[in-house]
């Protein structure tokens, strides 16, 4: 058993956990452990010497050999146990009483469980949070549903995943609820990283227009008392300061018609 699976179980990642020792079993040839069609064999064999002096029976090597092997897996999957957990690996003494007890476990999530979970989903928000992040929370729990055996089609996990998303996202979900054909969640997924990417590449444009508007009204034409004269706006021509020409101006930015500056 060359490596161990990565994953950590916790209450909210039981289906990624439980994915990655499916696949690390199965590559290691050992999923029969868990399945039970490979049992232990016999512990005892009838011993094939007869003299009188011989036991009768023997031990088998063969269970010795699965013992190990049983163990060893019983080993990996206790060090994927996150500390809560740990107490269920108390008094399981091969790998598949621990794998059922954990399995049953988590299939036997309460009524008021699944309604948390459908709570959370309905009030999730995207907020702050990239697109990869918040798709994984609504993945996360859609998981768990999975896990306690009400698990969600498509049609049902899409509004939870759009509901959540902002107001930048309004063009998008009203062209994704108004579809003929409808995406599955990968798809949408998929979509809505593009439109975060839009959103991200236009997003540094509209910062830089302001703060060079401000400039222009603040810096680019002068204000002042030394620039103004009386009813400037209504003689219709530039004042003169002494040091340069310049239209009047209210010192904010903004022209008015007949302005009398004191």
């Amino acid at each position: 058993m060359s490596h161990t699976p990565s994953t950590k179980l916790s209450k909210d990642y039981f289906t990624s956990w439980r994915t990655q020792n499916l696949a690390y079993l199965q590559g290691q040839d050992a999923y029969g452990f868990m399945d039970g069609t490979n049992p232990p064999p016999q512990q005892t064999i009838p011993n094939a010497n007869t003299a009188a002096d011989v036991p009768a029976t023997m031990l088998n090597l063969d269970f010795m050999q699965w013992v190990q092997k049983d163990q060893m897996i019983l080993s990996v999957l206790i060090s994927t146990l996150t500390e809560p957990f740990m107490v269920h690996a108390v008094g399981c003494a091969t790998a598949r009483a621990l794998w059922d007890a954990l399995i049953s476990m988590f299939a036997s999530q309460s009524r008021a469980r699944i309604m948390q979970i459908h709570y959370q989903l309905a009030t999730s928000k995207k907020g702050n949070s990239s697109i990869i992040e918040y798709f994984q929370k609504i993945k996360n729990l859609s998981d768990t549903l999975v896990a306690a055996g009400q698990p969600l089609n498509d049609f049902e996990s899409v509004p939870f995943l759009l509901v959540g998303l902002g107001s930048d996202y309004d063009p998008f979900v009203t062209s994704v609820t108004t579809r003929v054909d409808p995406l599955t969640i990968d798809e949408i997924n998929g979509h809505l990283l593009a439109h975060e990417m839009r959103i991200e590449h236009n997003m540094p444009i509209a910062e830089m227009q302001l703060p060079s508007a401000n400039y222009f009204a603040h810096s680019s034409i002068p204000s002042g008392r030394g620039f103004f004269g009386r009813n400037s706006y209504s003689e219709g021509r530039p004042v003169y300061c002494g040091h340069t020409l310049a239209f009047p101006t209210c010192g904010h930015g903004s022209f008015f018609p007949n302005q009398v500056v004191p």
